[in-house]
């Protein structure tokens, strides 16, 4: 199964932070991951970021289909899914 690797935008929302700050954390090294040569977005797997929420101390949750470790639940109300499930149910609608 494909690692989900997530943009520094996306987890500024993720954690409802700004966007400088998830830079800042990841220039700092307390959030790993990569950039593409000649981008500017950072880009962080999830096993990294899954790693940081530990260290924050947050919960982390399950998708529902896959039983892959989620990031956050963004509404408590929506399916628990992973990016890849999430894929898959959107191309078969």
């Amino acid at each position: 199964m494909d690692q989900a690797v997530y943009s520094d935008h996306e987890v500024a929302k993720i954690f409802q932070v700004a966007l400088r700050t998830v830079r800042f954390w990841f220039d700092c090294g307390r959030l790993s991951g990569f950039r593409e040569p000649g981008e500017h977005e950072r880009r962080i797997p999830s096993r990294h970021l899954l790693h940081f929420i530990r260290l924050k101390g947050l919960r982390v949750s399950s998708c529902e289909t896959c039983g892959q470790e989620l990031a956050c639940v963004p509404d408590p109300l929506s399916r628990l899914m992973c990016k890849s499930c999430e894929k898959k149910e959107y191309r078969n609608d």
